[in-house]
């Protein structure tokens, strides 16, 4: 495949006749067959470096799986520990507040400088009938699904023009396709 390309042909066709009609055919087979070859170029040139992608992550993850297993039982045991350690003092706290003989302990941070713990919060859908309700209730924004369009794309292709879902149109494009030679 040539490094620079250029296509003959005039992207301004005007067909009025039958012979502009087969003219036009032959040009868009052509073009057809150009981008094909094209596609099937850069494919090719695509295929090692997909693969060599594919077993660079493969082999990350072999190397990353076994650490993040003891990074998350090491992360366990420190939660673990100053989640027993913080309702110890708050216990003691208590006991000390209520009875004035007690003394009052010592508060120690438990994390040492330069390590903090972060709490990260995500939304987990369970119910998505739910969801929808509560966007139907204005409860929910709408900004809060997205459609999955090749679900719809799937559904009208399937039932063509007879389409009809509530807040979606039928869009069509029709195209000439020509056979490969």
């Amino acid at each position: 495949m040539p490094t620079s390309l250029t296509l003959s042909f005039d992207p301004q066709v005007e067909v009025t006749c039958a012979t502009d009609h087969e003219r036009a055919l032959d040009h868009l087979r052509a073009v057809q067959q150009l981008r094909r070859d094209v596609s099937a170029h850069y494919a090719e040139l695509r295929a090692p470096v997909l693969a060599t992608t594919r077993a660079l992550t493969r082999a990350e993850r072999e190397h990353l799986d076994p650490l993040r297993q003891v990074e998350d039982a090491i992360e366990a045991a420190i939660l673990g520990y100053e989640t027993r350690t913080t309702t110890e003092t708050q216990a003691a706290i208590a006991v000390a507040l209520a009875d004035p003989s007690r003394p009052v302990p010592e508060v120690t941070p438990l994390v040492r400088e330069g390590a903090h713990t972060r709490t990260t919060y995500r939304a987990e859908v369970q119910d998505k009938r739910a969801l929808v309700r509560g966007i139907v209730e204005g409860t929910v924004p709408l900004d809060a699904v997205e459609p999955k369009m090749p679900v719809l794309n799937a559904l009208a292709r399937a039932s063509r023009n007879e389409f009809r879902l509530p807040g979606c149109t039928l869009a069509t494009q029709t195209r000439v396709i020509t056979r490969a030679e």
